[in-house]
C-alpha cells in the first residue's frame, strides 16, 4: 500500500472519529438541554421532537446525496458541505432558547448525516473487494469506540461548563466537525 492511499484512509478514518465522537456521544447531552431552562420541553415534546428529526434524517440523506451526485458534486464536497451543516446545527442549537430555534436547529440536522456514509463509500473504493469485510470491522470497531468516548466526553465537558453557558459543549462539538471538515477537504 502506497504512502497516498495510507494517507486517504487516515483522512478518512480520522474524519470519521472527529464527526461520530460529536455524533454519537451527544444523545443524553441533548436532552438535559432541552428539559432545561428555558426551553423546558415536556416528556412529549421531546418524544415528538425525537420522532420527527429521526425520522427525516433518513430520507434528506439520501436525498442530499443523490442531489449532489446529479448535479456531479465531488464526494468529498459533498462530505465537507454536510459538516458545514453539522457546524451550523452545533452553534445554533448551542444557542437555542426556543423552540422555534430548536426546531431549526433539527431541520440543519438532518442534513449533517450524509458526511458518514459518504467516507465509508470512499474507503470502501480505495479498497481491494478481497479486503471489504476487513474494513468495515475496523470501521465498526472505531465507531463503537467513539460511542463510549463521545458519551463521556461530552458529559464531562457539559458538567464543567454548563455553570458557564449551558451550550457551550455544542460549541465543542462544531469544533470537532471542524477540524473534521479541514481533513475532509
Amino acid at each position: 500500500m502506497g504512502d497516498s492511499l495510507r494517507l486517504k484512509y487516515f483522512l478518512c478514518i480520522t474524519s470519521l472519529i472527529l464527526i461520530w465522537i460529536p455524533q454519537l456521544g451527544r444523545g443524553n447531552i441533548d436532552l438535559y438541554y432541552i428539559l432545561s431552562y428555558p426551553i423546558c420541553f415536556n416528556v412529549e415534546d421531546v418524544g415528538f421532537f425525537i420522532a420527527i428529526a429521526g425520522s427525516i434524517q433518513q430520507f434528506v440523506t439520501v436525498a442530499f446525496i443523490r442531489g449532489c451526485q446529479l448535479i456531479n458534486i465531488r464526494e468529498e464536497l459533498t462530505a465537507a458541505a454536510s459538516c458545514v451543516f453539522g457546524i451550523a446545527h452545533f452553534i445554533v442549537f448551542g444557542f437555542a432558547k426556543t423552540t422555534t430555534t430548536i426546531y431549526l436547529a433539527a431541520a440543519i440536522y438532518v442534513f449533517k448525516f450524509a458526511c458518514v456514509p459518504i467516507l465509508r463509500s470512499v474507503m470502501s473504493k480505495l479498497t481491494p473487494e478481497d479486503k471489504q469485510g476487513s474494513l468495515f470491522g475496523v470501521i465498526a470497531l472505531f465507531e463503537n469506540i467513539c460511542t463510549m468516548v463521545g458519551s463521556v466526553l461530552a458529559g464531562a465537558i457539559y458538567s464543567a461548563t454548563v455553570p458557564i453557558y449551558e451550550g457551550f459543549v455544542f460549541f465543542v462539538m462544531a469544533g470537532f466537525y471542524v477540524v473534521a471538515t479541514v481533513l475532509i477537504l
